[in-house]
């Protein structure tokens, strides 16, 4: 008895699995959506989000809400002199985005709002192989899908319209098969208006439903073109080529309303740009050949990592099925022809969704052409179904597998205090000014008419005409790193501050912002940390140039001044703090140097060192819950600048930097 029981149990739970696991999908699109989410938040918060693209997309989306202005931003001005969005890209989904950020002003609404779209793409995947399978092997495939790691990529760089196209598409592919043809369209019209080259893939889209209707077309001669024109599959397809070929025409219409000379693409130098010039780049891949496979192969390990990023998480079985795989064909011709790398990256950026939504569905063709193969040999051909959810679970493993590997973009950053000084910062910084930043600033920065990015290849501004500068220093986007850069915030930054133009409002951690005609004490924002004065020559002689807050003990000047009023050959600083710590005990202080540098605790010298050797006191003992003043005397002797003071408590058998946790600049902090 018990056992049928437990038979009985086991054999409802199979049949609530099979009846409703609608549940089930809409649980993981949920979970997919939260998780997401998060760490893209979390990725933002740690600036490591960028201009190019979600400040430019929130600042667009931002003036159009909230001053009239049609999706305007500023930074692409020189290429741009519209300053629309339109004139770069025709995007008209951005509308629908209006109405969703208006009632939610925040970075997060977009993000949150990005995730869950691409999600949704799982519900069509559930229901295409839900019908042609069953409900459990649907689920999985959709498992496999939001397990995607080049669909992470998509979700996880910045906010981009593009992340819409697998939702959308896969929408109408699924209302494709079912022949529900007003709903096919109002999701092909929906991808239309993400972004210009999506016409192209539309157009392949029209093909492949005229080949899925190739039998009926070669009846034509039979049956007369009259009656062959009644399927509404053959009358759709034709309808939705030509809707493609229009709406490109009308999007370049739009862009160049707005961009009258927009500036070609440079990202086809090798064939010319197909969205301005597709008749060239055509004939420049048919009047040579061998040139163009060279290029499709070139860099050769690039390229075959791109496919494989593709294709491996799906075991290739979409090369099973090309007619559907090559409805993105567009794409993969302009990706592996293309001279940009990210073009041509699997993980990482937003572009592979153009070919995400038909990788996914040949992918489930080519699965149900291998179960069919599988299952004949095996000569049972009652266990197709069955076979399909087997290899879809092997296709679940290489998904978790490459989730692990190559789906590096799923790390969860970490939010530092530098980044929390650095978002005080800005929050300083009035809304209605115009502010000059760095790459990974401008996204914090982007609710306001006018906002700049320096050292940067595109949108570089020549004037200084701006109301506040705010730099990181530390991070690489302060520094550039192109070698055509007319603009770079290291050039400017001390040209500003040398002819007293700007000054210093505040500065911690290598943060600096800079407010026009300022004549002010600057403020320190952190009450932890360690004070430092900065001095052109000897800090015995002379009054500081400069005064910043420390997060800690460690400093590195290899590049750069640590400040920007003087060269990086001959300074020096002292840096005073107090010294909380934590437990009674022996502790031990060490340093190492390129240059001169003193340690004084409790104005006792404890170490003076002249060199990079790493030297260490003896045992020092100290009080629990008590402060001690610590001071840094240091002067730079030659290159490269680095300076690192650590301690070893009684609690830890190794150095480590001197944390902000235990730094007290300011005494007035002391018992806080």
């Amino acid at each position: 008895m018990p056992l049928s029981i437990v038979s009985l149990t086991k054999r409802l739970k199979l049949k609530l699995l099979e009846q409703k696991p609608n549940i089930q999908i809409y649980l993981l699109i949920i979970i997919y959506t939260i998780v997401c989410s998060y760490i893209s938040i979390l990725k933002h918060n740690a600036f490591l989000s960028s201009a190019w693209d979600l400040g430019i997309f929130e600042q667009a989306i931002w003036s159009t809400v909230n001053r009239g202005e049609l999706f305007w931003y500023c930074i692409d001005l020189p290429i741009n002199p519209s300053g629309s969005f339109f004139g770069i890209h025709f995007s008209p989904i951005l509308f629908l985005v209006l109405p969703v950020y208006r009632a939610f002003q925040t970075t997060e609404t977009l993000l949150v709002l990005q995730s869950f779209l691409i999600a949704l793409g799982a519900l069509p995947l559930y229901w295409i192989v839900g019908k042609d399978v069953n409900r459990r092997a649907a689920l999985i495939f959709a498992a496999v899908y939001l397990l995607y790691p080049p669909l992470h990529g998509v979700n996880l760089f910045d906010f981009h319209p593009h992340a819409f196209l697998p939702a959308f598409f896969l929408f109408a592919y699924h209302y494709f098969r079912e022949r529900k043809w007003i709903k096919y369209f109002i999701f092909v019209i929906l991808a239309l208006t993400v972004i210009e080259f999506v016409p192209f893939i539309v157009v392949f889209l029209g093909f492949y439903g005229l080949w899925m209707s190739r039998k009926e077309l070669a009846s034509v001669f039979k049956l007369g073109i009259r009656k062959t024109l009644t399927n509404k599959r053959i009358i759709c397809s034709i309808i939705t080529i030509i809707l493609g070929i229009c709406w490109f025409i009308l999007a370049m219409r739009v862009i160049f309303h707005f961009n009258p000379s927009p500036r070609p693409h440079p990202n086809w130098q090798r064939f010319g740009d197909p969205i301005h010039d597709l008749s060239g780049v055509i004939f420049s891949m048919l009047s040579n050949p061998l040139y163009s496979i060279q290029v499709a192969f070139t860099p050769l390990h690039e390229k075959f990592a791109y496919i494989v990023g593709l294709f491996g998480p799906v075991a290739v079985l979409s090369f099973l099925d090309l007619p559907s795989l090559m409805i993105g064909a567009p794409w993969f011709v302009a990706s592996l022809l293309s001279n940009y790398p990210p073009y041509y990256r699997a993980v990482g950026y937003q572009y592979v969704a153009f070919v995400i939504p038909f990788i996914f569905i040949s992918a489930f063709h080519g699965v149900k052409r291998l179960a069919t193969i599988l299952s004949k040999i095996a000569k049972r051909e009652a266990i197709v179904a069955q076979m399909t959810k087997n290899v879809f679970v092997v296709m679940m493993c290489i998904s978790i597998l490459s989730v692990a590997t190559i789906g590096t973009t799923l790390q969860v950053p970490q939010i530092t205090l530098h980044h929390r000084a650095l978002e005080k910062m800005v929050q300083l910084i009035p809304p209605d000014v115009s502010v000059l930043t760095q790459n990974n600033v401008f996204p914090h920065l982007s609710r306001r008419l006018y906002c700049y990015v320096g050292s940067n290849p595109v949108g570089n501004f020549s004037n200084t005409n701006f109301d506040f500068i705010l730099v990181d220093t530390t991070s690489g986007w302060y520094v550039g790193g192109y070698d055509f850069i007319q603009f770079p915030l290291t050039t400017v930054v001390p040209k500003v501050f040398e002819s007293g133009e700007y000054g210093l409002i505040a500065a911690v951690d290598g943060i600096w912002l800079l407010k026009k005609d300022f004549n002010g004490k600057s403020i320190f924002l952190m009450e932890g940390g360690i004070f430092g004065k900065f001095y052109d020559a000897s800090y015995s002689t002379g009054k500081a140039v400069f005064e910043s807050v420390f997060l800690d003990t460690e400093w590195d000047w290899t590049w750069q001044p640590p400040f920007p009023t003087t060269n990086n050959s001959e300074w020096s600083a002292i840096f005073s703090s107090f010294l909380y710590t934590p437990i009674t005990g022996a502790y031990q202080f060490g340093m190492s140097v390129s240059g001169v540098c003193k340690l004084y605790i409790n104005d006792k010298q404890v170490l003076d060192l002249n060199g990079t050797v790493f030297q260490e006191t003896d045992a020092i003992i100290l009080q629990k819950g008590s402060y001690y003043s610590i001071r840094i005397e240091y002067t730079k002797a030659s290159n490269p600048g680095i300076l690192k003071v650590s301690w070893k408590t009684p609690l830890r058998d190794s150095y480590e930097k001197i944390s902000y946790d235990n730094l007290f600049w300011n005494t007035s902090s002391y018992g806080e």
